[in-house]
């Protein structure tokens, strides 16, 4: 899967069901593909954290602002069954989209949202949005692999003890 201690095979098979993705690919590199139905291009690839078995990072770099919304929640559901909290992630844009990818971002928990000049393209309009999005309520707490379907109505997004937490230290709260 990509992701220690992750969701089942089985619990995957039924994410999959439930939000119309076409495939979940595990890639020999161990990184995982996911599809929206109907697209012949990855929405997303996740993979691991070395030593950090609570944060994963992502490729974006598929997703346009069309799809956002929908592969954001996906992706923020995926890390809550798999026990990811944090999930680093970069995406290349044009000066043109700036504000409109900012606006998108901040619909979810993201912390360290910051845009750089790309330094790889230097002489391009392009740039380097990037952050980490939180996962403050996830469904697995432990080192029990998810077998299980997405339960109905659970909120990833409550902010409660995360904030109750970093406030009493001085510290960013969402």
């Amino acid at each position: 899967m990509g992701l220690c201690y992750g969701s089942s095979g089985l619990a995957d098979e039924k994410f999959g069901q439930l939000h119309k993705l076409t495939s979940m690919t595990r890639l020999d590199s161990g990184k995982k593909h996911m599809y929206l139905q109907g697209s012949a291009v990855p929405c997303f690839q996740i993979d691991e954290v070395l030593e950090d078995c609570t944060a994963c990072t992502v490729v974006l770099g598929w997703t346009n602002l069309t799809y956002f919304e929908q592969v954001f929640k996906i992706l923020q559901e995926y890390m809550s069954m798999n026990a990811r909290i944090s999930c680093f992630f970069s995406k290349k844009i044009h000066s043109s989209e700036i504000e409109a990818w900012i606006k998108e971002f901040k619909k979810f928990p993201v912390v360290g949202l910051h845009l750089q000049k790309s330094n790889r393209n230097p002489e391009q309009d392009s740039y380097m949005l990037s952050g980490i999005l939180k996962v403050p309520n996830p469904i697995v707490n432990t080192y029990d692999v998810w077998a299980n379907e997405y339960p109905e109505g659970h909120n990833n997004n409550d902010l409660e003890k995360i904030n109750e937490l970093n406030a009493k230290f001085g510290l960013q709260t969402l």
